[in-house]
This record gives C-alpha cells, sequence and structure tokens, in this order.
C-alpha cells in the first residue's frame, strides 16, 4: 500500500475557515464581490423588435445573449450548401446534411415558443438576442409575435455571420 504525504499549509485551519467564510459570502453576494455593472452613456436604448427599452428597464434580469428563435426548416441544408459552394467543392465530400423537418417546425410555432419564452421570463430572464440573420431563414415577424405573446424582450442580432454566407453584392 502507497501511503502519500500531504504538505503542511501554509494557512492555520482558522485562516482557511475565515477564507472558505469569504468565499461563501462573496458567492452568496456577487453585486458587492465583483467591479461594478455595465455603465451605459446617457440616453443610451436597447432596440428590440417591439421597442426601444432603457439599459435600467432590463437591470433586473439575465440576458441570454445568443439564441435563435426563429430558424428556417432547411437553415442547416442552407449552411452546407453555403460551405460547399464556398469552398468550391474541394476536399474530401462534405458529410450529408441532416433531412429538412417535415410536418410541424418548433421554431415556427408561435405557441410553443412563446411558452417556452414565459417559462424563461419567470426564471428571472428579462431579455433575449437572437443570433440568427436572413440566410438562416429568421423571421422578425415570428419574433415580434413570439415576445409579444410571452412579454420578453427579443433584440435582433444584426450583420452577417461569416464570409461564406456573406451576400454576393458585399465584395463589390
Amino acid at each position: 500500500m502507497t501511503t502519500v504525504s500531504f504538505r503542511q499549509s501554509r494557512y492555520s485551519r482558522r485562516e482557511l475557515l475565515r477564507m472558505l467564510g469569504v468565499g461563501a459570502i462573496a458567492a452568496t453576494l456577487p453585486r458587492f464581490a465583483f467591479a461594478d455593472g455595465p455603465t451605459f452613456p446617457k440616453g443610451a436604448v436597447i432596440r428590440t423588435v417591439l421597442k426601444d427599452y432603457a439599459p435600467k428597464d432590463l437591470a433586473g434580469g439575465a440576458t441570454l445573449f445568443h439564441e435563435h428563435l426563429s430558424l428556417a426548416p432547411d437553415s442547416v441544408t442552407r449552411v452546407f450548401q453555403l460551405l460547399r459552394e464556398a469552398d468550391g467543392e474541394i476536399g474530401p465530400p462534405p458529410a450529408a446534411p441532416p433531412p429538412v423537418p417535415t410536418g410541424s417546425y418548433f421554431m415556427r410555432d408561435e405557441k410553443l415558443m412563446a411558452d417556452e419564452m414565459s417559462a424563461a421570463k419567470s426564471e428571472g430572464i428579462a431579455c433575449i438576442v437572437d443570433g440568427g440573420h436572413p440566410d438562416m431563414g429568421r423571421d422578425i415577424n415570428f419574433l415580434k409575435a413570439i415576445s409579444t405573446k410571452s412579454g420578453l424582450p427579443i433584440v435582433a442580432g444584426g450583420g452577417f455571420y461569416t464570409q461564406p454566407f456573406y451576400p454576393k453584392e458585399i465584395s463589390t
């Protein structure tokens, strides 16, 4: 049987208990344990799909920053096609994309998505940032509908994803 010897701690038991206590307090009172929260310039707004909010209006909860609430049923197929086009079909053949869903698609089901968002709101979420973009089939009207039904603000991300997804016109 092998015995393991541990180095003697540089701290006394009293000091270790004090550090543990400070850590426990820091974990339960994060506002006091960490630096101040973000600051915003006077007049700053958070623009959502329904209306603008002052940052303080959304300070009562967490923000989910990169969610996808509205994708087309064939969005994954689109991604594979764009990547193949960008690569010029060079290299090993890409993996086959999954089949396009048939029937009811959860990312087009207003009731389901609004119910999920309402549950998130009841758990302390104050805002959601949708990371979708047009080439994924994001539907702004769908985002407006589920935001209205759930009462949870949604910020729609802007811009383009990555080069293979840029519109052809961007290069000119």
